[in-house]
């Protein structure tokens, strides 16, 4: 009864991971519930049938919004320059790697390492590493570019300092960077990316609600494919285990290459 109530308002796959959380917690009080798997396969099956599965996704970051972006954000500009040289290379870094909001939020200090071409941030565990291995992710230096991640990191890091702790740290409304009980740094969380991103969109003119923090993910595979990167190397870089997934993040842009379609109405 619950999750057919769930169904009116409610997608799909918050109906099995709510199913999937009430199971867990009768379980480990003892008390498991005698739900039927086929039963409720054919429950998600009737409503895939009426409801249909198409899924929401947010717009990508891209290029062109980056670079508005980028003077929006001009340090040069601000009362608080550590925020806007923090926010800067939030995003660059982010969109470059193609990093989750996550772990842009879980970067540490000692995660990040210079070298003759670039950068190098180590990803101490994500989504696709489930063994917890964690995985090295290089971004080139582009130094005559405006989206050049590793010139912005490089600007933050002079403003931030080298004190052990967060990469991104959390900054409070009189511009400075905070610390807990411990005498640590201050770490952002994920919901600061996803703020960071919508603010900056509706600065730029877009509608905020069509993006969010997987935006910056999304941004950097369907630049990638407007690029002609192939899928493979995108995927990698990106820590894709699944080329399905993957190819779900390109955001119309491989829909324009090879089309034909202009080439119906052209006359001879």
């Amino acid at each position: 009864m619950h999750l057919t109530a769930l169904s009116e308002t409610r997608k799909l796959a918050t109906l099995e991971l709510r199913r999937a959380a009430v199971l867990e917690v009768r379980r480990r009080l003892g008390r498991p519930l005698p739900f039927d798997d086929a039963q409720f396969q054919a429950f998600l099956a009737g409503l895939r049938r009426t409801k249909g599965v198409r899924p929401s996704r947010k717009a990508a970051l891209l290029e062109e919004n980056l670079r508005a972006v980028m003077l929006l954000l001009d340090p040069e500009t601000a009362p608080d320059p550590k925020r806007r040289l923090r926010d800067r290379a939030l995003l660059l870094t982010g969109f470059a790697g193609g990093f989750r909001r996550s772990e842009l939020a879980g970067f540490d200090l000692r995660d990040l390492s210079f070298t003759a071409e670039g950068l190098v941030l180590f990803v101490a565990g994500s989504k696709t590493d489930q063994e917890r291995r964690g995985e090295e992710v290089g971004i080139q230096a582009v130094p005559n570019s405006p989206l050049c991640a590793v010139t912005a990191l490089s600007a933050w890091l002079a403003a931030r300092g080298d004190t052990p702790g967060p990469l991104f740290c959390r900054i409070d409304r009189g511009g400075h960077l905070t610390y807990s009980l411990d005498g640590r740094r201050q770490s952002i969380d994920t919901k600061t990316v996803a703020r960071l991103v919508k603010r900056v969109i509706k600065g730029t003119g877009l509608a905020e609600g069509e993006f969010s923090g997987h935006s910056l993910r999304a941004g950097m595979m369907t630049a990638a494919d407007r690029k002609g990167v192939p899928l493979e190397a995108a995927m990698q870089h990106g820590r894709w285990k699944d080329a399905r997934t993957a190819r779900g993040y390109r955001r119309h842009s491989s829909l324009w290459q090879g089309n034909f379609t202009e080439k119906l109405l052209a006359e001879e």
